[in-house]
């Protein structure tokens, strides 16, 4: 009928019809007799209701402008923004057709404000593309749509790049991009040429924003012109980086410094925390307690990290009572060689308690470097995969924070492939091994159980120390540091006990100190020759023991 009265045939209507859907100014409706073309809801609207004197105020309600950045290209030192940066400027300049940058990592690390900066320093306005819509005869935004959210940011998209001019100096972001690839509650899904097309085809730079790169496509990522990573930064960054939003609240450096140290707090988080307290008009400690609420409450709800377990000894850290054997007998030797060579690996053998964890803490401290501990709990995983995965993540942490890193119990990850019985537990065994020969941070791995170590893992380490237990003299010398001058009775028993280690005594002063009384020094000897037995227990004949 439309044929007829337009004098054309049917397939000229048809032909017609797909060129102006692929417009994105209409979406052609499900095939139906009539191949009706809909125009999207925000457009129609505009078109009807409001005075558009220009494509901005045609397209209001398909995008927005994100608020300016204070931030430039200095505040991220921790990332390489040279080539980025310039590659965008050269674009924007030159109308450069298919120019795509994918920014990645984990939710809050700044990777919108970072697209901010990014425009800024090549002098182009930030468009955000949004969803919202649905038609003019099924009038829903992408709550109440009953198409998925990604086909109308697309479709906005693609509108977007026909009608803004090239050369206006505009770039355009799409966050949040991994509902485009997965499946939809109908079961499609866009099309991979129709995604690739896109990428190939816009005329207008785009920032594509993910926190989850494992959902993109192979495909899509290697037509994407440039790919960045943007990780959390390391410490002394972040405290710079999260000290700009929180000017003016008169805050301690104490507590600006406390910030910096939570590992899981991102920038994002305080932005917002730091907005709270200024529309409260809140300074010093009243604004310290209102970021503290809005932070503890957001990263619970998160399931993240507020503050990191430390170390936190019984005893201070004494270099005389540790006792080595092995390539290196001297402290003093061990810090010399991971201060002028960069990557050695030290493996500590020896009992509980006898000092391998708090040396390598003092030699963090002396180093003044950043920790990471890797404990079993932070790698093993129910799920087949995830464990070598939580391996390259933490390892990849400590690289891009100059740390060194310490693998805790490491005989509960890499005991001997030939005990093992699964594939995936091999595999984990391999990963380990695979990171620490790519690896050129400093590494220190602690076991009390060396026997159960994987052959491989010894001839990784450049230095294998053995913590031997403390000399009868040492053991005098810890006892009255500790418990003041004991009787010579309490010393010829002393002398009797060759199993001590400094972490036996860390214990005796524990429970001194939790004692409503001091311990006497027959209840101090009883502790200590506990500890002590318990190293040369004999496994008794039969089931029952």
């Amino acid at each position: 009928m439309v044929a007829d009265a337009l004098h054309i045939s049917v397939d000229k209507l048809l032909d017609a019809v797909q060129l102006i859907a692929n417009t994105s100014l209409f979406k052609q409706n499900e095939p139906t007799l009539f191949y009706l073309l809909i125009m999207p809801y925000a457009l129609a609207v505009n078109l009807i209701e409001k005075p558009a004197k220009t494509y901005s105020d045609f397209l209001e309600g398909l995008y927005y402008k994100p608020t300016p950045t204070k931030l430039n290209l200095n505040d991220y030192p921790h990332l390489e923004l040279q080539y980025v940066s310039e590659y965008l400027k050269h674009a924007v300049k030159t109308n450069a057709v298919g120019v795509n940058i994918l920014l990645y990592g984990e939710s809050g690390t700044g990777k919108t404000e970072l697209t901010k900066v990014l425009s800024k320093y090549a002098k182009a306005n930030l468009i955000a593309v949004k969803a919202s819509g649905g038609n003019k005869f099924r009038p829903a935004d992408e709550i109440n749509s009953d198409r998925h959210v990604a086909h109308l940011r697309l479709q906005h998209y693609q509108l977007m790049q026909s009608l803004f001019k090239p050369n206006k100096f505009n770039c355009l972001l799409l966050d949040e991009i991994e509902d485009v690839f997965v499946e939809y509650l109908d079961g499609t899904r866009v099309s991979k040429d129709r995604i690739n097309a896109i990428l190939e085809a816009n005329t207008t730079p785009c920032f594509w924003i993910t926190n989850h790169i494992e959902i993109l496509p192979d495909s899509v990522i290697r037509r994407m012109s440039y790919v960045l990573q943007v990780p959390s930064p390391p410490k002394h960054i972040k405290a710079e980086v999260l000290s700009k939003p929180l000017v003016g609240l008169r805050l301690s450096q104490e507590y600006k410094n406390e910030l910096a140290n939570m590992p899981d707090l991102a920038p994002a988080h305080v932005v917002n925390a730091s907005n709270i307290a200024k529309a409260l008009h809140l300074t010093g400690k009243n604004a310290e307690e209102c970021i503290d609420h809005h932070i503890d409450q957001c990263l619970l709800a998160c399931g993240l990290q507020k503050t990191v377990t430390s170390y936190k000894p019984e005893m201070d850290f004494d270099p005389q009572f540790i006792n080595l054997s092995g390539s290196h007998t001297k402290i003093e030797h061990v810090i010399d060689t991971v201060t002028n060579f960069t990557g050695a690996r030290c493996l500590l053998l020896g009992s509980a308690g006898t000092g391998k964890s708090a040396l390598v803490h003092h030699v963090a401290n002396m180093l003044e470097q950043e920790l990471i501990t890797i404990k079993p709990s932070d790698v093993l995983s129910k799920y087949v995969g995830e464990a070598e995965q939580n391996i390259a993540k933490l390892f990849k942490q400590a690289r891009d924070s100059y740390a060194i890193i310490f693998l805790d119990e490491i005989d509960s990850v890499m005991t001997s492939r030939s005990e093992l019985s699964q594939a995936h537990e091999c595999v984990l065994v391999n990963e380990i091994l695979l990171q620490l020969d790519r690896s050129e941070q400093t590494v220190f791995a602690a076991t009390n159980y060396s026997k159960n170590l994987d052959g491989a893992i010894l001839r990784r380490f450049d230095f294998k120390l053995n913590f031997e237990y403390l000399t009868t003299k040492q053991v005098l010398t810890l006892y009255e540091e500790n418990f003041g001058k004991c009787s010579s009775t309490i010393k010829n028993k002393l002398a009797t006990l060759n199993s001590l280690t400094p972490g036996d005594f860390a214990i005796a002063s524990r429970r001194n100190r939790m004692s409503k009384k001091p311990l006497s020094d027959s209840k101090i000897l009883d502790v200590l020759t506990t500890e002590n037995n318990r190293k040369h227990q004999s496994k008794a004949i039969g089931f029952v023991n």
